[in-house]
C-alpha cells in the first residue's frame, strides 16, 4: 500500500479556473410527493474529486445517478462536457454510460459470480478483447486494488471481507477505463484502518486514471484525505461549495458544525452528531 499519499490540490490563486466537466443546472427530482432535489445547481471541475456531504436522506446517492444516466430528472440539465445526457435516448445514453464508472456503497457485486467473473463483466459485456487477454485485465486490475492472491479469483462475494469486497468493486470499475468515477459512501461499515486502506486506494485510483471523481460521504476523515473541493447538499440544493482546506476554516455555521460532529444550535437541527 502507498502511504502518505495526498489527493492533488487546486490553489485558485495560482491556478485558471479548470473547466467544468459535469454541470447540473436547476435539477429537480421527485418521487411522488417526496420532493428530492429542489434546484441543484453544481459544477464539477475535470480531473478534480469533488466531495459531497450532507446529512441522511438528503439525496447524496440519488444526486450520483442523476450523474451516471441512471435518473432523470424531472426538471433540469445535467452536461457532461458539451452533452446534454438527460435528454438522449436509450441506446445513446448506454453508449456514454460507458464513460463512467460507479462504485456503490455495498460493491453491488454478482453474488452468483466469482470475483474473476465480476471484475470481467465489463470485458466480457462489450465483447472486445479474448478470453485470454480478459483474464490478463483481470489479474491487472486486481493488482491495482492490492488483491494479489491468486485464490481470490475463485472466490465468491459472500467469501470476501467488506474491505475486500470494496477493493473488488473498484476493479471492476477500472475494468470500464473511465473517464468519471462516482464513489457512493466508499467507507461505510468498514473499521477505521480498512476505511483508511480505502481512502489511500481513492487517490491511487485518482492518480493512475486521472479520472473526475464524486465522492459521497459521512467520513469527515474521508473528505479531507481524498478531496479537492467540498459541496454540501442540504434540503435539496447545494448550500455550500469551498476547496478542503476553506472547509476546515469557514465560517458557514452549517458546514462547520457538520464538520465538528457536534450540535450548536437551531442551525444543526437534523444533522449527524457525536
Amino acid at each position: 500500500m502507498i502511504s502518505g499519499i495526498e489527493a492533488t490540490r487546486i490553489d485558485p490563486a495560482i491556478s485558471p479556473k479548470p473547466e467544468a466537466r459535469i454541470r447540473l443546472v436547476d435539477v429537480h427530482l421527485a418521487f411522488g410527493p417526496q420532493r428530492v432535489l429542489r434546484g441543484v445547481n453544481l459544477e464539477i471541475f475535470s480531473g478534480e474529486t469533488l466531495v459531497v456531504v450532507g446529512r441522511s436522506g438528503e439525496g447524496k446517492s440519488v444526486l450520483l445517478k442523476v450523474i451516471d444516466g441512471i435518473l432523470k430528472p424531472d426538471k433540469g440539465e445535467v452536461w457532461v462536457e458539451d452533452q446534454r445526457i438527460d435528454t438522449l435516448p436509450p441506446r445513446a445514453l448506454n453508449e456514454f454510460r460507458r464513460r463512467i464508472a460507479m462504485v456503490f456503497q455495498g460493491a453491488a457485486l454478482f453474488d452468483s459470480m466469482t470475483v474473476e467473473e465480476n471484475v470481467a463483466f465489463p470485458y466480457r459485456e462489450r465483447r472486445l478483447l479474448a478470453d485470454k487477454s480478459i483474464r490478463e485485465r483481470v489479474v491487472e486490475n486486481l493488482r491495482r486494488v492490492h488483491l494479489v492472491d491468486p485464490g481470490v479469483l475463485r472466490k465468491k462475494p459472500a467469501e470476501l471481507s467488506g474491505g475486500m469486497k470494496k477493493r473488488v468493486g473498484v476493479a471492476r470499475a477500472l475494468s470500464m477505463e473511465p473517464e468519471i468515477i462516482l464513489w457512493d459512501e466508499p467507507t461505510t461499515g468498514l473499521d477505521p484502518v480498512t476505511a483508511d486502506a480505502i481512502n489511500d486506494l481513492i487517490l491511487e485510483v485518482q492518480q493512475s486514471t486521472h479520472a473526475t471523481s464524486v465522492v459521497v460521504t459521512h467520513d469527515m476523515a474521508s473528505v479531507f484525505k481524498v478531496g479537492n473541493r467540498v459541496a454540501m447538499l442540504n434540503q435539496g440544493v447545494i448550500v455550500y461549495t469551498g476547496t478542503v482546506e476553506e472547509t476546515r476554516e469557514t465560517e458557514n455555521a452549517m458546514v462547520s458544525q457538520f464538520v465538528q460532529g457536534r450540535a450548536q444550535g437551531p442551525l444543526t437541527e437534523g444533522l449527524p452528531v457525536g
